[in-house]
């Protein structure tokens, strides 16, 4: 069972922890990473999550993201997801960190890193499909085809 930790949204500080369904069934703060990767020839590297996911299937997102276990900080964790997600070991820097409003109900702090990379990946049973987009691609898509933490993050100009 995952255990994520319950945070204070405006200083990012533990307040206690509990497992994913709980997480969720209380609406508790919590923990999102977010990697974002670039291209040398300037295109960003999105997933497309596949039909298998509870959470919004076949939608487009970043490159990889998940939840931070409670044993683990973002950084950790936006590593351990993209090597689990897509097979790459990527070299992170933080872009920002900053609260979303899910859906209406469930307040995460988002951490977004960077990384570059251009080689190939090895995607596992959560993702479907990886492409490579240019961010005027990425705004032209339709919102209904997007993760809504990714359209969030476009929206607001992360990217």
């Amino acid at each position: 069972m995952e255990y994520l930790d319950i945070i204070d949204i405006e200083t990012d500080r533990v307040i206690g922890n509990a497992s994913h369904d709980e997480i969720y069934e209380k609406k508790l703060p919590h923990r999102i990473v977010h990697v974002v990767i670039y291209r040398s020839n300037g295109k960003i590297v999105l997933q497309k999550r596949s039909l298998e996911k509870y959470h919004y299937p076949n939608t487009w997102t970043t490159s990889s993201c998940w939840h931070v276990s409670s044993w683990e900080s973002t950084e950790e964790a936006a590593v351990r997801e993209t090597q689990e997600e897509i097979g790459v070991t990527p070299n992170i820097s933080l872009i920002k960190k900053l609260p979303y409003l899910s859906e209406g109900w469930i307040t995460k702090l988002l951490a977004i890193y960077k990384a570059s990379y251009d080689g190939s990946f090895t995607l596992n049973f959560e993702v479907s499909e990886i492409r490579e987009f240019s961010i005027t691609e990425i705004k032209e898509l339709p919102a209904e085809n997007l993760h809504p933490e990714f359209h969030f993050l476009i929206e607001n100009d992360i990217l």
